[in-house]
C-alpha cells in the first residue's frame, strides 16, 4: 500500500511538472470588420479612403487592432524590433475576393503568413508606395503577375528591404492606380 502511495505522489508530481512546463496555445482573435473609423497606425488616416489591400494586426494581450492603409505597412510593422514579438496574427485582403482595387472594403480576411503576395507588380498601395499584394491562393497570386507583373512570394519571403525601404515609396509619388 505504502508503494502504492508513494507511486501516486510521484506520478501527481510528474504531471503538475509537465503540465506547468508546457506552454497552452491561445486562440487567434478573429478578423474584424473594417469600418470608416478604421485608421492607420502609421498614417493615422481612415483606411476606407485608399485603394489596395488593407491588414490589421492584433499584438498579444490586445483586444483592439492596429490597422494599416496597405498590407506592406502592416508586415513592416511585423518587422519592427518594437513590435516584432509582440505581433499575434495579421490579417490582410484576399486580393482574389475584390473586384475593384480602389474599393477593398468587401474583400475578405486572411492570416497574413497564409498568404502568397506579389511583390514588385506595377500597382501601387494606399499611401501610393509599392505593395505586397495578398492573395488566398498562389494561382490567383500568378494571374495577378499575368496582368501587372512582379513576383510571387510567401510570407516568409517578402524581402525585409522591399517593405522597410524608403526608397519604395520616395521613387512612386502621384503614382497610384
Amino acid at each position: 500500500m505504502q508503494n502504492m502511495i508513494k507511486y501516486l505522489l510521484v506520478a501527481s508530481s510528474l504531471l503538475l511538472v509537465t503540465a506547468c512546463g508546457s506552454e497552452e496555445v491561445a486562440e487567434l482573435p478573429k478578423p474584424v470588420d473594417l469600418t470608416l473609423d478604421a485608421t492607420g497606425h502609421f498614417c493615422n488616416m481612415t483606411i476606407l479612403d485608399h485603394p489596395g489591400p488593407k491588414a490589421h494586426a492584433f499584438v498579444k494581450g490586445g483586444e483592439a487592432p492596429f490597422w494599416f492603409t496597405s498590407a506592406r505597412d502592416a508586415i513592416a510593422f511585423s518587422m519592427l524590433p518594437e513590435s516584432a514579438k509582440s505581433v499575434s496574427v495579421i490579417y490582410v485582403t484576399d486580393m482574389a475576393t475584390v473586384a475593384d482595387w480602389s474599393d477593398t472594403s468587401k474583400g475578405q480576411w486572411i492570416n497574413a503568413r497564409e498568404a502568397w503576395y506579389v511583390i514588385e507588380s506595377s500597382k501601387r498601395g494606399g499611401m501610393g508606395a509599392a505593395e505586397a499584394v495578398p492573395f488566398g491562393n498562389q494561382y490567383a497570386a500568378q494571374k495577378f503577375v499575368e496582368n501587372f507583373g512582379g513576383e510571387v512570394v510567401i510570407y516568409a519571403d517578402v524581402p525585409r528591404s522591399y517593405v522597410l525601404d524608403a526608397n519604395q515609396t520616395s521613387s512612386l509619388e502621384g503614382q497610384i492606380n
